[in-house]
């Protein structure tokens, strides 16, 4: 928790749910070695810096202007919300990319979410963690992000560069962390969208 202090970590975090939410942290990682948050009334994270992010969502129609909205609490403590809304488009580009999948549609949108947040200059990050239906959405500046990806052992709940996410998510490889016995199936397949092999 020091260590956390340290890095600032609860800069955005409200007075009156601080001690809640440390002590929510700390018993996780004491039992289990995860990461977690506490939440509001609304479902709104109280550290204002990991979300909710499910690849499928982001992929959809309208999905990149949904996780911001989503978002929006600790975006508007690092960036201008309004012009980084308008920065990005709406959704995934289908048309240009047809072969794309879930995975493409997070990829892409952190890409371009960071790609905004380098331009005017913020110390700020999005990084992603896990992916599929289950995948969350961290701010974080460079120091937390170390900090955070060293200490944190549990795949679900570590944040990772978007370059080292890419390697470690796919629809193949979701697919085959909760279907082990696909993997003769899916052997050889790069896009789990496209035909499987016969078994």
């Amino acid at each position: 928790m020091e260590l956390l202090d340290k890095s600032e970590y609860f800069e955005f975090t409200q007075k009156e749910k601080l001690q809640e939410l440390k002590a929510s942290i700390q018993s996780g990682y004491e039992k289990y070695r995860v990461f977690n948050t506490t939440y509001d009334n609304n479902r709104n994270p109280n550290c204002k810096k990991v979300y909710f992010c499910d690849s499928e969502t982001v992929f959809e129609g309208y999905g990149y202007k949904e996780q911001l909205n989503m978002m929006k609490d600790g975006i508007e403590k690092v960036a201008n919300f309004n012009e980084l809304i308008n920065h990005i488009p709406e959704s995934f580009d289908y048309e240009s990319n047809p072969k794309g999948d879930w995975f493409h549609g997070v990829a892409d949108f952190t890409k371009r979410t960071n790609g905004f947040l380098e331009e005017t200059n913020s110390k700020y990050k999005f990084y992603p963690a896990y992916g599929g239906n289950e995948g969350s959405m961290y701010i974080l500046n460079e120091y937390q992000y170390l900090l955070l990806n060293k200490a944190i052992k549990d795949e679900h709940t570590r944040p990772m560069e978007l370059v080292d996410w890419i390697d470690n998510n796919n629809m193949k490889t979701i697919l085959l962390r909760h279907h082990p016995r696909l993997q003769k199936t899916l052997f050889g397949v790069k896009n789990a969208f496209n035909p499987w092999n016969k078994l």
